[in-house]
Order: structure tokens, then sequence, then C-alpha cells
């Protein structure tokens, strides 16, 4: 799919970036860094490829949900988040709405430690 998405951003002048989605992963860190690593870096190269500040944009959704699907403490998210900023990445993280408005799609709080993150600034490139 990211080559198609790829094909289709150089044709026709727009941009794109990589993101990835946490939830049933059963070793996000292991699997989203080696997927990175040895396929989808390869996608920064294009003229298309979304950038901010020259850094290629990568984002990471799904962080701070208390469910089973994304059952992470911060301490791994963030390891993620440095890793890729650490790559020279951008990093976009994307979590549960509770940031804004206390409710998480109708599965609760979330998960213990994660106060503060949004406003901590420690996700942002």
């Amino acid at each position: 799919m990211t080559v198609k998405v790829r094909g289709a951003a150089e044709r026709f002048g727009r941009r794109f970036h990589l993101m990835y989605d946490v939830t049933g992963r059963t070793s996000m860190q292991t699997q989203i860094k080696d997927d990175w690593t040895n396929r989808m870096s390869a996608h920064t190269a294009s003229p298309a490829y979304a950038r901010q500040n020259g850094r290629p944009v990568v984002c990471v959704w799904g962080f701070g949900f208390n469910d089973d699907g994304r059952p992470f403490a911060p301490a791994p998210c963030l390891d993620v988040v440095n890793w890729f900023k650490a790559q020279g990445c951008y990093v976009v993280d994307s979590l549960c709405s509770w940031s804004r408005c206390r409710e998480c799609g109708g599965v609760g709080r979330p998960r213990g430690g994660w106060r503060g993150w949004a406003r901590s600034g420690s996700a942002r490139a």
C-alpha cells in the first residue's frame, strides 16, 4: 500500500507520511523500529515525503488508551518517540482524546502514568 500511496503522491504533486497504529501489537517497540529500519525509512527519499523543519514526518497513533488492544505504559511509548527523533524524524504522536476531554472513546480513563504527557512536550520533535 505504501508504494501505491507514494506513487500517487509523486504523480499528483501531493505529500504523504507514514503513520503507525500500535493497536494489537505484541512487541510494539521492536516491531515499529524494525519496520522503519528495514522497510519504511526508504520512502523518505521521495520528494513527496512530508517534512517538518527538514525532518521526515512519522506519526504514531494509539498511545494512552485504557484497553487491551493498546496496553502500553508511557515509558515504552516515549522510547519509540525518542528513537524516531534520534533517527532524525519529526514525530507526531496521537494520544487518546482524554488529553482534552478526559474521556477515551467510551473505554474509561487512561492507564496510569499518562497525565502530563501532552503538556510536557516530551513527544514533540
